[in-house]
């Protein structure tokens, strides 16, 4: 850990230090400083593997808010049960009226990047399933346009309308299911009809 609070070192933590490349002993830049690498720790935490760790004297300096907090770390013995979390929070919160104390996760999942992250993945995966279901749909058109005169043929000879529509739909409908049934043996290719 750093000596002072005024020396010009931080402690990454072990996602932050493998996203920058960094080191102990290497310089690493914030803001306009440049300070250098004295540690790097495995919180077992996503939020504190990508914490930089530095003094809250020399952030404020770093920053110009000399004097001002705005997040400050609390950890609390491993294996807390929710509610006590949740009454150390409001301890917190009744001592300093004019703090907001919250668990991490709770701060994670309403903040602005996770909502905007969170929406962006619904929107890629809904994106891929309309993109699927066009391309099904468009090879079962495809499908029916080459097999008229089959599918003529069998009106002919007495088929109803509903009959040919269900017999159209479980082809479609089969090689689905044929794949949840099938396991991928090893990501070998399966064979298709």
């Amino acid at each position: 850990m750093p000596k002072g609070a005024m020396e010009p070192a931080v402690v990454l933590g072990r996602t932050a230090a493998e996203t920058f490349k960094k080191k102990v002993g290497d310089p690493i830049q914030i803001e306009v400083k440049e300070l250098t690498v004295v540690g790097i720790v495995d919180g077992g935490a996503l939020v504190e593997n990508g914490s930089v760790i530095l003094s809250l004297p020399l952030m404020q300096e770093i920053t110009g808010n000399t004097g001002k907090i705005n997040i400050i770390d609390v950890r609390v013995a491993p294996g807390l049960k929710q509610d006590d979390l949740q009454r150390l929070c409001e301890k917190i919160n009744n001592v300093v009226p004019e703090a907001r104390a919250m668990a991490a996760g709770e701060h994670i999942s309403n903040s602005e990047a996770y909502r905007f992250v969170r929406a962006m993945s619904w929107s890629t995966s809904l994106l891929a399933v309309i993109v699927g279901v066009l391309g099904v749909m468009n090879t079962m058109l495809m499908t029916v346009f080459e097999r008229k005169q089959e599918i003529c043929v069998l009106l002919a000879i007495g088929w109803k309308r509903t009959r040919i529509m269900l017999m159209i739909l479980g082809e479609s409908a089969l090689p689905g299911i044929r794949g949840l049934l099938e396991p991928d043996l090893n990501g070998t290719e399966l064979s298709t009809f």
